[in-house]
């Protein structure tokens, strides 16, 4: 179920169901993908998830801001800090509860949102009835697919993003397969510590002279993604 399309007293109905979160970010993703691109990832993957279990699921609109302070100096990217969308997403469970849910997943596709995101979870679920679980999109077995497709598997504006997002919005595809990255770069981590301008001026995080753009690998991915959440999801 959807929750933007009910009324507050058919959502009523649906409190047994699991809350499902979208949670992205507002940052630069390189020349060519849109500043929006981690929450159109997170909402659309979610909307298939939805799909996929429709009477487990109340999907709530996706939250877009995000912690992406390492993308400073890029035009257009929004951020906020850390501790205050701890409390944002904490402020949002609370109301939740309130509501009714007992259960709930933030199901995430920035990296930058991991660590603050589990700590939200895990922090207000212990006192409370309403217990959340922090899911990042990317997992271990993702991770392994995104290298078996694309070379790699982790990669910021590069061909796994690129792929995954013009899978779930063809709409905003461009009519080509491949794009130039003009500085190709391997990170091992360093936006632990460093600014994404440190280490690519173009912003793109992606270790090939070239993006791929390949809907069907993305379409691999995606099901990958949505298997793993539906597995989480029915467990929870």
């Amino acid at each position: 179920m959807k929750a933007s399309y009910l009324s507050t007293t058919e959502i009523a109905k649906y409190r047994d169901t699991v809350a499902l979160l979208p949670f992205g970010s507002f940052e630069q993703h390189g020349p060519y993908l849109p500043l929006l691109t981690d929450t159109a990832i997170a909402e659309g993957l979610a909307e298939r998830i939805e799909q996929r279990l429709p009477k487990e699921v109340m999907l709530f609109p996706a939250l877009w801001t995000g912690a992406s302070r390492e993308h400073r100096g890029f035009p257009g990217t929004l951020s906020l800090p850390a501790e205050l969308l701890i409390q944002q997403l904490q402020e949002l469970f609370t109301w939740l509860e309130a509501s009714g849910w007992r259960k709930g997943v933030v199901y995430n596709a920035h990296g930058g949102n991991i660590h603050l995101a589990a700590v939200a979870c895990e922090e207000y679920s212990r006192p409370h009835q309403l217990r959340v679980k922090s899911m990042y999109a990317y997992t271990a077995k993702v991770k392994a697919v995104a290298k078996q497709q694309f070379g790699v598997s982790d990669t910021h504006a590069g061909s796994t993003e690129a792929s995954l997002l013009f899978t779930l919005r063809p709409d905003l595809a461009p009519a080509v397969a491949e794009l130039p990255n003009d500085h190709p770069v391997v990170t091992a981590g360093a936006l632990a510590y460093k600014e994404t301008r440190e280490i690519a001026e173009n912003g793109v995080l992606h270790p090939f002279p070239t993006v791929e753009i390949n809907r069907e690998k993305g379409g691999i991915l995606a099901d990958c993604m949505i298997e793993e959440a539906a597995r989480v999801i029915r467990e929870w």
